[in-house]
């Protein structure tokens, strides 16, 4: 496998695998788990990452990284699976998405509240 397919593939399946870690990560911290889990909206979430220039999807210097919807939806469902979380706080942070988004993300912040836990959001705004 070329690196060119490999960077595609690890970048793939990065929001994956970072949920899985969470998840994990959240295990094997020595002491209590977190029953309150903090979250900042912040940015667009757009569905899909904006392409980059180079070859491998790595940011350049100064470029922010987008979070996407996908991304977001890892987390919070890797937060769902995590037993001893019992609440999830959402603060909006600049939050600069459209109606579609807001609309996926409220289904998403419906489907953790499913999964039995509290979910508080707060606006500054």
């Amino acid at each position: 496998m070329d690196a060119k397919k490999l960077a595609q593939n690890l970048a793939r399946n990065l929001p994956r695998n970072a949920a899985s870690l969470i998840a994990q990560g959240l295990k094997l911290i020595p002491g209590e788990i977190p029953k309150t889990v903090y979250l900042e909206l912040k940015g667009d979430y757009p569905v899909f990452a904006p392409k980059s220039p180079l070859p491998i999807p790595i940011p350049l210097p100064g470029q922010k990284k987008t979070e996407t919807l996908e991304e977001l939806k890892n987390q919070l469902e890797a937060v769902a699976k995590v037993n001893g979380v019992e609440e999830v706080v959402i603060l909006e942070r600049g939050f600069g998405g459209g109606l579609s988004s807001a609309y996926a993300i409220h289904q998403m912040l419906h489907n953790l509240k499913e999964s039995g836990k509290n979910v508080l959001f707060y606006a500054d705004s």
